[in-house]
């Protein structure tokens, strides 16, 4: 009955990484974001967020400082917001007005963003290339970014192994 339950609850991720290539969003100067062209690097954070949430602003500068950390790394950064499209001034404001080295995209109709099964915000997933979700934590609280690391060393780990 256990591995059932383990089972079913691993099969939207399973599902998941099958589907992620194929959606497409748009960034906030409304230029196409297709994510099976843009998952070549060797990690991607992607990271739902809203300009009204406080624990996504206070996740934001730990998500720079690991990139930083890792600067060796080809490390992306997706924030993808789910403000409505009335607040898209917002968005464009909070763009401009911090310097993380992240990828702004926007998801007003919240279709990929229920299509992957995001439920609150922050959520942050860690993807390989491959487009498969190896990651994924819903909420922030301080040391979280210490999982997330973890998990990144743990994906990078078996191509280090071959060199």
């Amino acid at each position: 009955m256990k591995r059932l339950i383990i089972l079913l609850l691993l099969i939207p991720f399973l599902l998941l990484a099958q589907e992620l290539g194929r959606y497409k969003l748009n960034d906030v100067d409304g230029n196409s974001f297709l994510f099976r062209k843009n998952l070549d690097h060797d990690a991607n954070i992607l990271v739902f967020w809203a300009t009204w949430c406080l624990p996504c602003k206070k996740e934001f500068p730990e998500l720079q400082k690991l990139k930083e950390k890792y600067k060796e790394r080809d490390i992306q950064i997706i924030a993808i917001s789910i403000d409505s499209p009335r607040s898209l001034a917002k968005v464009k404001m909070f763009t401009k007005s911090h310097t993380y080295d992240f990828v702004y995209l926007v998801d007003p109709s919240g279709d990929v963003t229920n299509k992957l099964l995001v439920k609150e915000v922050p959520h942050t997933m860690l993807v390989d290339r491959s487009g498969k979700v190896v990651y994924s934590l819903t909420g922030y609280r301080k040391g979280d970014e210490k999982q997330l690391e973890e998990a990144m060393l743990k994906l990078w780990k078996p191509s280090e192994d071959k060199e």
